[in-house]
């Protein structure tokens, strides 16, 4: 290019910058001739795209070649205006940011003064922005608007100025990591970034452009203090009619940290905001930037998974946290910042979490949870550890870290290709089958029903559609061996358990919590032989022990207690469910995630160690258990889910009045928990769910022959022998259930 035309490039490309968009067609058509005053198409074509690229730069605050005068940053300036500079601390295609302090004596402060860099119209607007956007904001966590105007003296005389405060501090994620903060001390700062957002969002302010390098965090005598600055971005709400705030395919973001709307150019609410918050906390919890899904297409990866040292304290409410706040659809994002916030604060103080994604793992897992106490009758201890799907799996699938590793997979499932979408699909058909007889009170109706047919097409389907991503299949094959045991398909239940252990055994290294998850569920579903299974169990709860994963040890250590009962070795269930109790009472305190199921689990641990101590004789161990969990249920929320605990825990205090010859109290507590209509017996707080296991026949036999003791004891062989009648067909079906359970239960 000669340097004619150079010189007719630079006087144009000011000249067309000058120039509203909507008229500069017209513009250049008038402007960009040749010497006999015809169109010249390529000096057209030239400026239109350095004045494209130049307003493009304008609004994205960065340019890597100025196409205006800018003064160099290679060499500090001595003064501008009243400040004396003292250092340079960033720089941008807006404006250059440098650590100054008053010359005049007339305010002893250091500040961060931002000085426009160069001219043109959109960089001007951008500048005026911000300066408006900080006027509106006086927040601890937002670093402070002081003064601004134009400077009036020396060679930077007219141009703009905003007098910010100055944070001495490091970018988030590296403040983080070098004051050596846990994930709580983490999670609270991000609080702090979710207040100072909010209130600019409460200001009509959205940032646009969060990321570590605009979340500096300092030490006070408060301790760490997290500071937003940098809104050379934002967007005055207010503004909204301004062509040169809603123009689409502004690129007013850093591409590493952007949400997929800014990206495609579309608008940007205070979703965008969310997003940015749930890109900072992954990153402060993590380590690592979240790949965004403009970049991927697809959710990042689970955090606790990414997470090295902190995965356990991150695995389940905060995986669920972080994964809603950078959906890629803005709706299914957090509604607002606060909402994020309050479900950090909820983590925090061991509250359930509002995170509820409506997909797989959700409606799956609400699903079970519904429907537990219809497909599982009575026996505490019997149905909990059998079938997997009794009143204890049931307190399992409640459990909170179960629940968020379900919703996380579903969020996962979620961000697949189409062919993972198809198979979420069919798992939420099962619950729109128009079998309202299911849904209604829990009765399968047989193997041909729509439940059944679409959940067999489902499973099907797992293996090939998730071949290349095992950890997600593993936990698709857990979520369908679930439902199938709720539907009482027990061979079906196991084959899929028996795949998930399969598949964890080959992902992970024992001891590892998800293979002992897996070695729970396979245990809970195998109804052929009763000492193999609980053999299964016993390897799940020393993996545990192992790991120290006191969250879930609790749970599997009641259900192995009443596998040791029904085996007759009262002896070793009485230590498991003592070690169970122990282990919950020293983990489950408040802000640990499981302290909310603290109360039940330790009613029902007390409940299944007295129930040993009853078998063994030991009375005065026994009777302040019973109290204490009589204590215990009084706290629990009333529900007709919770009966079989309920029945349970009568039938040992009635175990326990009649060793202490208090005949009246046994009898009623006896008739009560075996469902007997006598008024005599003592009125149950709640409707009984009707009896469908064959293996409800463990309790009930045990309970009828409490009976016949109380009965021939009292001198009363008419009801003794009913109930001995009762107890030898309960003995009948249970025998049965130990030689070929699971063809009973397809007999069932």
């Amino acid at each position: 290019m000669t340097p004619d035309r150079w010189l007719r490039l630079a006087a144009l490309v000011p000249d067309a910058l000058a120039v509203e968009p909507a008229d500069r067609d017209a513009f250049l058509d008038r402007a960009c001739v040749d010497a006999d005053g015809a169109l010249d198409p390529t000096l057209r074509d030239e400026v239109g795209r350095l004045a494209a690229a130049a307003e493009a730069a304008d609004r994205a605050g960065s340019l890597t070649s100025p196409v205006a005068p800018s003064f160099a940053t290679d060499v500090l300036p001595d003064r501008i205006g009243a400040w004396r500079v003292t250092g340079l601390l960033g720089e941008g295609g807006a404006g250059v940011v440098y650590l100054a302090e008053r010359a005049d004596d007339r305010v002893q402060r250091t500040v961060a003064l931002k000085v426009l860099r160069r001219a043109g119209r959109g960089v001007a607007r951008q500048f005026d922005r911000e300066r408006r956007a900080l006027a509106r904001l006086e927040h601890p966590h937002i670093a402070r608007l002081y003064d601004a105007g134009v400077v009036g003296d020396g060679p930077l005389a007219g141009t703009p100025f905003l007098e910010m405060e100055w944070v001495n501090g490091l970018p988030l994620p590296a403040a983080a990591d070098r004051l050596g903060l846990g994930v709580e001390a983490r999670v609270r700062l991000l609080l702090q970034v979710c207040a100072a957002v909010s209130y600019a969002h409460g200001r009509l302010v959205l940032h646009r452009d969060l990321k570590p390098s605009n979340v500096l965090v300092t030490e006070d005598t408060e301790g760490p203090r997290a500071v937003v600055l940098d809104f050379g971005v934002a967007r005055l709400l207010g503004d909204a009619a301004d062509p040169a705030l809603t123009r689409t395919g502004e690129s007013l973001y850093t591409p590493a940290y952007a949400a997929p709307e800014q990206v495609a150019g579309d608008d940007v609410t205070t979703a965008t905001d969310v997003y940015g918050v749930g890109a900072l906390l992954y990153e402060v919890l993590t380590g690592v930037r979240p790949r965004t899904s403009a970049e991927t297409g697809r959710l990042p990866p689970v955090p606790s998974r990414v997470a090295g040292d902190h995965a356990r304290r991150i695995e389940g409410d905060l995986d669920t946290i972080c994964l809603k706040a950078l959906a890629p659809a803005p709706e299914r994002r957090y509604l607002s910042v606060d909402a994020l916030a309050a479900d950090l604060t909820r983590h925090l103080e061991g509250l359930p979490v509002e995170a509820r994604p409506t997909t797989l793992g959700y409606r799956v897992g609400r699903f079970v949870h519904r429907h537990r106490t219809g497909v599982v009758a009575t026996a505490l201890v019997a149905l909990a550890v059998v079938g997997g799907l009794g009143a204890s799996l049931w307190q399992r699938a409640e459990a909170h870290r179960e629940r968020d590793r379900a919703q996380v997979a579903a969020v996962e499932a979620q961000a697949q290709a189409d062919r993972a979408e198809a198979v979420a699909g069919f798992l939420e058909q099962i619950l729109r089958a128009p079998n309202q007889r299911w849904y209604n009170d829990g009765v399968a109706t047989g193997p041909e029903t729509p439940i059944r047919a679409v959940l067999d097409e489902a499973a099907t389907r797992v293996d090939r559609d998730f071949a290349d991503q095992p950890d997600l299949l593993a936990d698709l094959h857990h979520v369908l061996g679930d439902t199938y045991g709720a539907l009482g398909l027990v061979d079906e239940a196991v084959r899929h358990h028996d795949r998930t252990l399969a598949l964890r055994e080959s992902i992970y290294v024992a001891p590892h919590p998800k293979i002992a998850e897996a070695l729970y569920y396979s245990a809970a579903s195998d109804r052929d032989d009763m000492n193999r299974s609980t053999q299964t169990m016993q390897r799940a709860l020393d993996m545990l022990r192992q790991r120290n994963e006191g969250n879930n040890f609790p749970f599997i250590a009641r259900d192995l207690a009443g596998r040791y009962l029904m085996l007759g070795l009262p002896h070793r269930a009485e230590a498991v469910a003592a070690e169970g109790a122990r282990v919950a009472e020293a983990r489950f305190v408040p802000g640990d995630d499981g302290f909310r199921y603290r109360e039940t689990i330790l009613f029902l641990l007390a409940t299944t160690q007295a129930a040993a101590l009853l078998d063994l004789d030991r009375l005065p161990e026994a009777a302040p258990l019973l109290h204490r969990a009589d204590s215990l249920w009084a706290r629990l929320p009333s529900s007709s889910g919770q009966y079989v605990n309920w029945q349970f825990y009568v039938c040992q205090v009635g175990r326990l009045r009649r060793r202490q010859n208090r005949h009246d109290e046994a009898e009623a507590a006896l008739l009560a928990c075996i469902g007997d209509p006598s008024p005599r017996a003592a009125r149950p707080p709640m409707p009984a769910p009707p009896v469908r296991m064959p293996y409800d026949a463990w309790t009930d036999q045990g309970e009828a022959l409490e009976l016949v003791a109380l009965y021939d004891g009292l001198g009363r062989p008419a009801e003794a022998d009913r109930f001995r009648a009762r107890a030898r067909q309960s003995q009948a079906l249970f025998d049965s259930f130990r030689t070929a359970g699971r063809a009973l239960d397809r007999a069932r």
